[in-house]
């Protein structure tokens, strides 16, 4: 991260480490700042770089938040070819300021919405100008929804979009 890049957001995120124990994910506070270039993660008790994401490529899916058991509600998930990342904003508000200020990177060069029964409702924005694997950004859906209340779900979904073509 460079003094030319300019930080447009940063803040307290959780992210959800590996899945070792799958029953019991486990969340770590890391300090986020957001550049035009990267995503980057502070050790927030020692405040020394913990990693990156660089933003090159970027796909930003928006789905509904489902209340979680552990208390992290606010989610949203960053995906690349090999990568899931599920982090948590504290607030409501918190994570309504990340995916603006995300959005405002990704300025439509590259806008999905889509209406095939098949595919989800939501708009899809993309960077085309990158040789990296896509990040997909999404919040958590239906992890605590029965299969059977998921099935109906989408099948009401279908029959709405095929109505609106």
């Amino acid at each position: 991260m460079t003094a030319s890049d300019g930080v447009l957001k940063a803040g307290l995120l959780y992210k959800r480490n590996s899945k070792l124990l799958w029953w019991r994910p486990r969340w770590s506070s890391l300090v986020y700042t957001l550049t035009r270039r990267e995503l980057v993660a502070f050790d927030s008790s020692t405040g020394l770089p913990a990693g990156s994401i660089p933003l090159a490529g970027l796909r930003l899916d928006i789905k509904t938040v489902v209340p979680m058991e552990d208390g992290l509600e606010w989610r949203f998930i960053l995906r690349s070819g090999l990568h899931t990342i599920h982090l948590a904003a504290p607030t409501k508000a918190e994570r309504i300021e990340w995916i603006e200020a995300l959005k405002s990177i990704l300025l439509p060069s590259d806008v999905r919405e889509s209406c095939d029964t098949r595919s989800s409702a939501s708009t899809t924005l993309r960077s085309t100008t990158s040789p990296h694997p896509p990040i997909q950004l999404r919040s958590t859906m239906g992890e605590i929804k029965s299969a059977k209340k998921i099935q109906d779900t989408r099948s009401h979904r279908r029959r709405r979009r095929a109505s609106q073509c």
